[in-house]
C-alpha cells in the first residue's frame, strides 16, 4: 500500500514539475521585456563592390590617380546613436558599459577602431566593430549617428586621472587646441616608380627640392578653436562632427560600410601639395579642399583679409552631401 507520504511527495514532484512548465511557456507573474539589445557593426570596405580591407590587404583603384594603396590607420568615435522608427520617431540607445564606449555629460560615445596593427598598420591589435547597447522594445528601420566627440566631451585632457576610456586613446587626440580627432583614417599610396613598395609613395610639391612622404593623412577634426582654462572650457568656430541619416537600415541584417574608396575618390593620393600631409581639416589645405565636397562642408578664404568663410556645416543636402547623408563614404551593406 503507497503511503500517505510517498502520495504527498508525488503531489509535490508534480506541482513543481507543473510551475516549471508554465514558467517555460512563459507563464507566471514574470513582467515582458521593456528593452532589446542592440548591435550596429561597422566595417571597412572599398568601392561599391564592398571589397573588405584590412591593415594586410591592398587597395586597389584609389583616388584620382586610382592607385594602389595600403591602409594605415583607422579609427572613429560614433556619438549619440537613435534608432529610427517608420514613423520617423528617434529613441536613443543607451550603450553598454565597456573600454570601447563612454555615456557622459547626457552623451553617449563609441570608439570604432577597425585596424589590427598588422602589416602597415601603425595602431594596436585591439579592434573594436560595434555600437552595443539596449533601446526600448520595438520594430525600428532607420539609424542615425554623429561621426565624432561631442563639443561637450571635446576638450577633455587625454592624460588626466579623472579622463576615462575611450577618450584616454592618446592616438586620437590632437596635439593643439582643437580637442580630439573626430576620425584618423591614414593610407600609404603605393611608390609611382618601385610597385609594390608602400613608402616614399607621395611627391611634395610645395617645397623645393621636391621631398617624398610615405602616408595620406586624413585627420577630421574640430578647426579654429581658442584655447580655455581649463582645457575643457576651449571653444571651436568650425565644430567639423558630422550628422549621419540612414533610413533604411536593419541592425539585424545590415551592418554600416565605412568606403574607403569613397573617402579618397577626389584626392590624389600621390602629390603633397601644401599644408600638413593629407588633410588634417585646414579649411585652406589643398588636400582638404578637394574633401570638402566628399564630407559635406564648404570653406573659401578671403585672399586679401584673409579671413575664412564657413558654410554647408549643418545643412543635410542629400545631392552633395553623401558623407553624412548614409549614401556613399557611410552606408547599409549585407552582414
Amino acid at each position: 500500500m503507497t503511503s500517505f507520504l510517498n502520495i504527498s511527495t508525488a503531489r509535490i514532484a508534480l506541482s513543481t514539475l507543473a510551475l516549471a512548465a508554465l514558467a517555460a511557456c512563459g507563464g507566471g507573474d514574470e513582467a515582458p521585456a521593456t528593452t532589446q539589445a542592440v548591435a550596429i557593426e561597422f566595417a571597412a570596405v572599398n568601392g561599391l563592390a564592398n571589397t573588405p580591407v584590412s591593415c594586410a590587404s591592398v587597395l586597389t583603384g584609389m583616388g584620382t590617380g586610382s592607385v594602389n594603396a595600403k591602409l594605415t590607420d583607422l579609427r572613429f568615435y560614433v556619438s549619440d546613436v537613435k534608432l529610427i522608427t517608420a514613423s520617423g520617431q528617434e529613441v536613443a540607445v543607451t550603450l553598454a558599459s565597456n573600454d570601447w564606449q563612454l555615456t557622459q555629460g547626457g552623451h553617449g560615445l563609441t570608439l570604432i577602431d577597425l585596424e589590427n596593427d598588422a602589416d602597415t598598420c601603425a595602431g594596436d591589435a585591439a579592434t573594436n566593430i560595434r555600437v552595443a547597447g539596449t533601446a526600448p522594445v520595438g520594430t525600428y528601420t532607420g539609424v542615425k549617428f554623429t561621426l565624432g566627440v561631442p563639443s561637450a566631451l571635446n576638450h577633455l585632457d587625454a592624460t588626466a586621472a579623472t579622463t576615462v576610456a575611450p577618450l584616454t586613446n592618446n592616438d586620437m587626440f590632437w596635439s593643439w587646441t582643437g580637442g580630439y580627432k573626430h576620425a584618423k583614417i591614414e593610407v600609404n599610396p603605393e611608390n609611382a616608380t618601385t610597385a609594390g613598395i608602400y613608402t616614399g609613395g607621395m611627391t611634395n610639391t610645395a617645397v623645393t627640392p621636391n621631398t617624398t612622404a610615405n602616408t595620406f593623412n586624413f585627420h577630421l577634426g574640430d578647426t579654429n578653436c581658442t584655447a580655455g582654462v581649463p582645457l575643457s572650457s576651449s571653444t571651436c568656430l568650425s565644430e567639423n562632427t558630422s550628422t549621419i541619416t540612414m533610413t533604411a537600415f536593419n541592425a539585424g541584417t545590415q551592418k554600416v560600410a565605412v568606403d574607403i574608396g569613397a573617402l579618397f575618390a577626389q584626392s590624389n593620393l600621390q602629390v603633397e601639395s601644401g599644408g600638413a600631409p593629407g588633410c588634417m581639416s585646414g579649411q585652406t589645405d589643398p588636400q582638404c579642399q578637394a574633401m570638402w565636397s566628399v564630407i559635406g562642408k564648404s570653406f573659401s578664404l578671403d585672399a586679401v583679409t584673409g579671413a575664412i568663410t564657413v558654410s554647408s556645416l549643418s545643412a543635410d543636402d542629400a545631392s552633395n552631401n553623401a558623407f553624412r547623408s548614409g549614401t556613399t563614404v557611410f552606408r547599409p551593406i549585407a552582414k
